[in-house]
């Protein structure tokens, strides 16, 4: 196959994206339907006598599975965490917020790239890895240790204002 046109199984997308709109935003598992649709585009080999919508479907559910899993995981945790950041900022805003800009500002360069990478720009544990010079595991350590210490602080921080 010489050039892949998405809209020709933006079809097959939508309807494998369907089946997990409850569990993610689904313009977002759409997106990440896309991006599966290009790796079975890339790995596609004709020769093996499959079609390629075949082919392409468990790459398409793979990177959709991957998206919700990932959109679940971060409901769970962060929601909690964040009805309680936001009861205390309403509760005591300027300090809260004082305390929170000090620990951003005392994360290290590389803890901060990764943070403004993953989180603002949502990009991939590969890409920040390449840019980093590390491997995606290590990217995947770091925000996860960031994340924690994030948490903690906030705990400490609402423990305080209780």
């Amino acid at each position: 196959m010489e050039n892949l046109q998405v809209d020709l199984y933006i079809n097959l997308v939508r309807g494998i994206a369907n089946k997990f709109q409850h569990f993610g935003n689904f313009e977002d598992l759409v997106q990440e339907g896309c991006i599966g649709l290009v790796k079975a585009h890339e790995r596609f080999d004709p020769e093996r006598g499959v079609k390629f919508s075949t082919y392409a479907y468990k790459w398409i559910w793979k990177y959709i599975k991957e998206e919700s899993c990932r959109w679940s995981k971060q409901m769970k945790t962060e929601t909690p965490l964040l009805e309680e950041f936001v009861a205390a900022k309403i509760n005591e805003p300027q300090p809260l917020l004082k305390d929170m800009q000090g620990f951003f500002l005392n994360l290290s360069p590389r803890d901060t790239s990764v943070l403004a990478n993953r989180v603002l720009l949502g990009r991939g544990l590969e890409e920040v890895g390449k840019e980093l010079g590390v491997s995606r595991e290590r990217v995947r350590q770091i925000e996860s240790k960031i994340k924690e210490n994030l948490k903690k602080k906030l705990r400490s921080r609402l423990g305080e204002i209780r």
